[in-house]
């Protein structure tokens, strides 16, 4: 990603679980104590629905989910296969506004070899890479002040999450680090490895220990009439280095270029205790197909 477009200009911060109970506003601290398993269930009934109640303000806690569509040249595959990120997270939006609580959660990652219209169904045949749990379980967290109070839409905001690298003097813009030692490389998933671990599952299959750093610039979204859901665009960014494998293949990070279409995010009213577990479980029928 060489180019995104930022709506507000947001102070966010991104911070792993460990970081929670002395980052961000002293309220947040108060009222959402440190938890970092995804583990946990218990919002989802058996019979599947969810008991949320309707309302006309954005405050609640939301199941997310944003669609970005990139091209990424894989050698002796294709100049410009089409990838698709679908990032599942909660966003807590406090009663009296001033701000979005994301919380990852999991991002399924495809990549369909065969150039195609962005929105086509991505092969699951193809190439891909998986979070593995430790990274899900880590309590990744980015918090994006607003001054908007909780109003029956979300105002337009950008959202930089950072993994495996923390205090750069710049964290929206300053250069990744490409070595394991370099400062402010961390083992975040605390698997042993610097960075975040991604498990790459084809063409080759191994280990990446890396760093990454995605800015989300999302529209305004206006709640639907019954006020349990809402919708958008975004425009995204995504950068990436290499700090080790268990493959030296897998050290090589080809950029994502991304596409003008088909970049969107869906938001569901959930139930408070709703978690990451249940969010990952049920995702394909919490939000409508996109066309």
């Amino acid at each position: 990603m060489k180019k995104y477009t930022v709506w507000l200009a947001l102070a966010t911060f991104a911070f792993a679980c460990e970081d929670w109970k002395s980052s961000g506003p002293d309220w947040l601290r108060d009222a959402y104590p440190a938890t970092c398993s995804a583990a946990d269930s218990g919002a989802a009934p058996a019979d599947g629905t969810l008991q949320v109640a309707a309302s006309d303000r954005i405050a609640g806690t939301w199941a997310a989910r944003v669609v970005q569509k990139g091209t990424i040249a894989i050698p002796s595959v294709c100049d410009a296969c089409v990838l698709t990120l679908t990032d599942l997270a909660l966003a807590e939006v406090p009663a009296d506004g001033g701000g979005i609580l994301w919380r990852f959660c999991d991002q399924p990652m495809v990549v369909d070899t065969t150039p195609a219209d962005p929105n086509d169904p991505p092969d699951p045949s193809a190439p891909r890479s998986v979070v593995p749990p430790a990274l899900r379980e880590a309590g990744v967290r980015a918090w994006t002040p607003f001054e908007s109070p909780a109003t029956n839409r979300f105002p337009a905001h950008r959202v930089l999450w950072l993994w495996g690298v923390r205090d750069l003097p710049g964290p929206a813009a300053d250069p990744l680090p490409d070595s394991p030692d370099a400062p402010g490389v961390f083992d975040q998933d605390h698997d042993g490895h610097p960075g975040v671990t991604i498990q790459v599952e084809s063409p080759l299959q191994g280990e990446r220990y890396m760093v990454r750093r995605a800015v989300w610039n999302l529209s305004e979204a206006a709640l639907s009439a019954d006020g349990l859901t809402a919708s958008g665009t975004l425009t995204f960014q995504v950068e990436e280095k290499a700090v080790g494998a268990d493959n030296p293949l897998l050290t090589i990070v080809a950029p994502i270029t991304p596409l003008n279409d088909g970049n969107t995010f869906d938001l569901r009213r959930v139930p408070a205790d709703f978690t990451c577990a249940d969010l990952v479980a049920r995702f394909q029928s919490l939000f409508e197909p996109r066309p």
